[in-house]
C-alpha cells in the first residue's frame, strides 16, 4: 500500500491579511498525495489551485492548518525549507518567465550546481534532464535561451526542475498555451515521468490532459475542495462539475451522450482506445438502455 508524501489539514490561507484588500484564497482545505500517484487540482479560474501547489513545496507557509511533506510539518521552524524545495520540484505556470541564463545548459544546470554537483557528474545530470523534457542535449546545451521558441522554453523551465531529481513535482497548467505537437511531447514525457514512479501534482484546465494523466482528482472552487476521487468517478458527474463551469474530457462527453440515446456504454472512456472498445462493444451486443 503508497504511504501519503503529501498530507494537508484544514489550510487556509488569505492575502494581504489583515488589509482592506484581505481576500481569502484557501478554506480549510484537506488532501492527501500518494506515493507514486498523479494528482489533478481542476476548478474555476481564482479557486485557489496555484495557492495550494505553493503550499506544498514551501513557498507559502500555512498561515492555518498544516501542510505535511515527506513527513516534515512545513510550519515547523527547524524544518529546512530548501531542501524540501529540492525534494518538490514546482514548475510554475509559464516558467519560461523564469529563465535567466543565457545558455540552455546554464540554465538547467543551475540547480544541481547550486546542490553540489560539478564535472561529470553536473554534466550527466544535465543532459539526462534535458533528454526526458524531450530538449537533446547536442542540440540545446549551447543554445542562447533568448533564441528559443515559447514550447522549447518550456520544456528548459521543466528541465531545470527535473534535473534536481525531485521526488515530487508540481505542474501549474503545464501545456496551457502550447501548440498541439508540443503540447502532446510535454504530456508525452510526463507520462514518462510517471511510468517511473515520479509522484505528481498537477493543476490544469484541461480535463482531457487529466483523464490522461491523473489517477485522482480534487476539484477546486471559492478556495475550498467541493468533491474529488477517481478521474473515472469525477468525471462520471457531469452536472456537478458543470455547477462549478467545468466540461468533462471529450471521450466522456461522447459516452454519456451514446447513454442518453440508449445505448450500453459506461458513463465514463478516459482515453480514445477505451471509447473505441467501448462503440465496438456496443455495437456488436444490445443496444439496450443502461441502468446503471
Amino acid at each position: 500500500m503508497s504511504r501519503p508524501v503529501i498530507e494537508i489539514q484544514d489550510l487556509s490561507h488569505v492575502y494581504m491579511a489583515g488589509t482592506p484588500q484581505a481576500k481569502t484564497s484557501l478554506r480549510e482545505v484537506n488532501l492527501t498525495v500518494e506515493e507514486g500517484a498523479v494528482l489533478a487540482l481542476i476548478g474555476p479560474t481564482g479557486s485557489g489551485k496555484s495557492t495550494l501547489l505553493q503550499h506544498m513545496n514551501g513557498l507559502y507557509t500555512p498561515q492555518s492548518g498544516s501542510v505535511i511533506v515527506l513527513g516534515r510539518d512545513l510550519a515547523d521552524r527547524v524544518t529546512d525549507l530548501r531542501r524540501i524545495r529540492r525534494e518538490v520540484g514546482l514548475v510554475f505556470q509559464n516558467p519560461e518567465h523564469q529563465i535567466f541564463e543565457r545558455y540552455v545548459g546554464d540554465e538547467v544546470a543551475f540547480g544541481p550546481r547550486t546542490a553540489g554537483l560539478s564535472g561529470g557528474e553536473l554534466t550527466r545530470r544535465v543532459r539526462w534532464a534535458m533528454e526526458l523534457a524531450g530538449l537533446d542535449f547536442s542540440l540545446f546545451k549551447d543554445r542562447p535561451t533568448f533564441a528559443l521558441s515559447g514550447g522549447e522554453r518550456r520544456k528548459v523551465g521543466l528541465a531545470g526542475v527535473i534535473a534536481l531529481k525531485p521526488r515530487i513535482l508540481l505542474l501549474d497548467e503545464p501545456t496551457s498555451g502550447l501548440d498541439p505537437q508540443t503540447h502532446e511531447e510535454l504530456l508525452c514525457r510526463m507520462e514518462s515521468l510517471r511510468g517511473q514512479g515520479m509522484t505528481m501534482v498537477m493543476a490544469t484546465h484541461d480535463m482531457d490532459d487529466v483523464a490522461r494523466l491523473a489517477d485522482r482528482i480534487v476539484v477546486l472552487d471559492g478556495g475550498r475542495v467541493v468533491f474529488g476521487g477517481t478521474s473515472r468517478e469525477v468525471f462520471a458527474r457531469r452536472e456537478a462539475l458543470g455547477a462549478h463551469g467545468l466540461e468533462v474530457p471529450v471521450t466522456v462527453a461522447l459516452m454519456q451522450r451514446l447513454r442518453e440515446r440508449g445505448w450500453d456504454v459506461p458513463r465514463a472512456a478516459l482515453s480514445v482506445e477505451e471509447a473505441e472498445e467501448a462503440v465496438a462493444a456496443a455495437l456488436t451486443g444490445s443496444r439496450r438502455r443502461p441502468t446503471g
